[in-house]
């Protein structure tokens, strides 16, 4: 007498695995809300979700870097760690704009 439930909403991409980006956006979702997190779980959206996140999370990353990267060119000098040094703060910089912007919010 039990109903034989199954999901319906497979995503195509299901051997693909979820991003960075994905993972914490789900993360955050199942830390603070729970119920979004349960029914996107339910209805089989919550990987297809993700990576729409995780999509959409890296491609503002790389035009945020690349307007961080024109605004503040690296300095001109021979010292390859200063250089290293200052396109990892414009990395770091458009990851956490990113993290506000899109991976913190629920869907």
């Amino acid at each position: 007498l039990y109903p034989n439930i199954s999901i319906e909403n497979e995503s195509e991409n299901s051997d693909q695995p979820v991003g960075r980006f994905g993972r914490d956006w789900m993360n955050y979702l199942h830390r603070n809300h729970r119920q979004r997190f349960m029914t996107l779980r339910m209805t089989g959206d919550l990987e297809t979700t993700a990576r729409k996140v995780d999509t959409e999370a890296l491609e503002r990353q790389e035009a945020i870097y690349q307007q961080l990267l024109t605004a503040n060119p690296p300095p001109q000098t021979e010292d390859t760690i200063v250089k290293a040094r200052h396109l990892n703060s414009l990395r770091l910089t458009a990851e956490e704009i990113v993290m506000t912007e899109i991976v913190l919010k629920p869907r």
